[in-house]
């Protein structure tokens, strides 16, 4: 019994010229028997005549070529043909090509058709007669005539369809002939119509640049999009240019892209599409124009007191703010002006944009309030209602109104209490205040936390129930200070009452409370709580504050033993602000498995007093970032280590000593200790 080679032929690996304007696709070949080489074949297809157009059959490999009828017949089929059979989209006329090749030169290599693979014969190429009809996915449908039998990809009625004869050196062999449709899946069932639909598998897409963005006229410093019209493409390059006068000038990828323009005028944006690699897609450009026109804004306020009197006369100026950060750029003032007698200003033609009203404070008055009750879309908060600035954000012919200045000739009061919290309810109850404690009271003109210099505004005294008092204080920032009584230990300091202070007090263990005074305020509740007793456990990890180590040292006498809550097993207690001094003769001792680490990320770590002896018992050691005469200890007294590790900081630089020794100090090392080395 003679087999007969099964052949399987394919349009595939869909190409366009943007040259010739030519769409072609490969034809392919693939045999279930091997060595097998093709003689020739008809060539039967159908296409959608509302999409290609057939040119010729080219790209021949080998010694093949086009034989009668060359060039290929084209008939057009009746209107809804293509519908019927193929279900095209109206008006359904399918082209279809009759031709054939064969090997017309026997002086060339033998091609065989690959077993696995597939092998190209030639090219098919067409016209577009819409080829941007749909430019993200062009996916026409060419499909393989076989036989009459619809069922086996056939449609014309008595045509034999795909027809293939192999040859070798005995002579010609039909092949059984199987094809896979491009582009076009069959779906119907027996011989009724439709028999197929157009499926998108192999779909080239053609860069379109048309932008999507309005050519409308606009304001300056006003936002404009943009991107393309098409959807995005793979393998393109897209290179914006925005045009004269625009922020940003220009931009790379597909967008969309916020763009505004800083100079009135015509502006054209352009927009150029380039494959990448040169080869993957044809390139494309496109542009709009439009007009920008100068729309200035202006702002409007007014500057009163708290009893909504008018203050004549005060000046307002107005400073930009690029960096939005609520600051002036600069002392140069773009407006400068001054209340009426009703209190009203104004600032007419203003360049939109970022900027920060400044009000020179009037004499004889505090200021008691300033913001903008309007809802004018200012990026930048006005976060300090003392400051007597306010920031704007511009938008082009805008009227941003009621930016208020309010003031006050009222001083306020500032009430608190130094007290020991028995009860822990943080409140001073009966018996808890601690009488003649030094309490100060210094300006924070900046607002950051911070005493402005070592001069206090007021030094007060407290009482015997503990309590104290600033009485007619002008509005303002200040930071209020212990002077801490001897014989008690800093505990906590806290403002236990929402008085809007504009500084939070984020570090309640350094006797100092940040406050915020507005007009004829009584901000109360500032509390400075101590402890009259020294815990030598340390209880937590944190740096500083009570149960920390640096606070068990602080507090320890001479002869202490400091030890570690069981909880702190195996933890890492970090030291972040600054190194430990130990001036007096102490004992840290941990006998803990897992040990306790003790590590610094500062510069140094243990600063040993001249004359002190200071055991280490069970620990580990990291060292400081760098060193400090030590990165881990700068000894200038005794220093004894009992079975403890000292490890280097792997941030620490070669060459630094983690133990540095001074003139008549000692080290002693005892059980099982170990020192890294350099």
């Amino acid at each position: 019994m003679v087999t007969v080679p099964n052949i399987t032929v394919r349009f595939a690996n869909p190409q366009y010229d943007c040259t010739t304007e030519q769409y072609c696709v490969d034809v392919e070949f693939q045999s279930d028997t091997v060595d097998q080489q093709l003689f020739g074949m008809n060539v039967r297809l159908f296409y959608d005549d509302a999409i290609l157009e057939f040119d010729t059959f080219t790209n021949f490999q080998g010694g093949y070529g086009p034989v009668a009828p060359d060039p290929a017949t084209v008939l057009q089929s009746p209107p809804g043909f293509g519908t019927n059979y193929f279900g095209f989209p109206s008006p359904g006329v399918a082209d279809w090509v009759n031709g054939a090749i064969q090997l017309i030169d026997y002086g060339q290599p033998p091609i065989y058709i690959d077993t696995l693979g597939w092998t190209k014969i030639f090219q098919i190429c067409f016209s577009m007669d819409a080829p941007f009809a749909d430019s993200t996915n062009f996916c026409p449908s060419i499909v393989w005539d076989l036989e009459q039998n619809p069922a086996n990809g056939g449609f014309l009625s008595g045509d034999d369809g795909v027809i293939m004869t192999l040859v070798d050196g005995s002579g010609s062999t039909a092949a059984a002939e199987h094809v896979v449709q491009y582009n076009w899946e069959y779906t119907g069932t027996g011989f009724a119509q439709p028999y197929g639909q157009p499926a998108e598998t192999d779909c080239f897409a053609f860069a379109d640049a048309t932008i999507d963005a309005s050519s409308e006229q606009g304001c300056y410093f006003t936002n404009r999009v943009f991107q393309p019209l098409q959807s995005e493409l793979p393998n393109v390059i897209y290179s914006w240019d925005f045009g004269v006068g625009a922020v940003p000038a220009t931009a790379t990828g597909y967008g969309p892209h916020t763009v505004y323009y800083d100079t009135s005028g015509t502006k054209t944006v352009t927009l150029e599409i380039n494959p990448d690699p040169p080869t993957a897609q044809c390139p494309d450009s496109a542009s709009i124009t439009f007009l920008i026109y100068n729309c200035p804004a202006q702002i409007a306020g007014n500057v009163k007191a708290i009893s909504n009197a008018p203050i004549p006369g005060v000046n307002l100026r107005l400073y930009t703010d690029a960096d939005t950060n609520g600051i002036a750029d600069n002392n140069i003032a773009v407006r400068s002006v001054f209340t009426t007698s009703i209190g009203n200003y104004s600032m007419a033609s203003i360049i939109p944009g970022n900027y920060v009203i400044v009000q020179v404070q009037p004499t004889g008055w505090y200021s008691a309030d300033d913001g903008d009750i309007t809802d004018d879309g200012d990026i930048v908060a006005n976060m300090d209602s003392l400051d007597n600035i306010i920031p704007v954000s511009l938008l082009p012919s805008e009227l941003d109104i009621v930016n208020y200045f309010m003031e006050s000739p009222l001083p306020g009061h500032i009430y608190g209490s130094v007290f020991v919290d028995y009860d822990n309810d943080q409140f001073p109850d009966v018996g808890e205040g601690i009488a003649n404690v030094s309490v100060l009271l210094f300006p924070d003109i900046d607002g950051n936390g911070i005493a402005d210099s070592n001069i206090p505004v007021s030094t007060q005294f407290t009482l015997a129930d503990g309590s104290y008092g600033f009485e007619n204080i002008p509005t303002g920032h200040y930071v209020i200070c212990e002077s801490q009584p001897s014989g008690y230990y800093s505990l906590k300091d806290i403002d236990t009452s929402n008085d809007n202070d504009v500084v939070p007090n984020t570090n309640v263990y350094n006797d100092t409370i940040p406050v915020t005074l507005i007009n004829a305020e009584n901000d109360v509740h500032n509390y400075f709580i101590d402890t009259d007793s020294c815990n030598l456990v340390v209880t937590n990890l944190n740096d500083i504050g009570p149960g920390t180590l640096r606070h068990a040292i602080d507090c320890a006498s001479a002869g202490d033993t400091i030890r570690f809550n069981s909880s702190l097993y195996g933890s890492t207690i970090t030291i972040t602000s600054q190194r430990l001094v130990i001036d007096k003769n102490l004992v840290i001792y941990s006998n803990s498995d897992p040990r306790v680490v003790l590590a610094s990320q500062i510069e140094g770590f243990f600063d040993i007093g001249a004359g002190q002896e200071v055991e280490f018992t069970h620990l580990d050691i990291i060292s400081g970032l760098a060193g400090n005469g030590g990165a881990a200890f700068k000894n200038e007294g005794i220093l004894k280590l009992q079975d403890t590790r000292v490890r280097r900081n792997p941030l620490l630089i070669a060459g630094e000593y983690l133990i540095y020794d001074f003139p008549f100090s000692q080290l002693f090392l005892s059980g099982s200790c170990s020192i890294d080395s350099d």
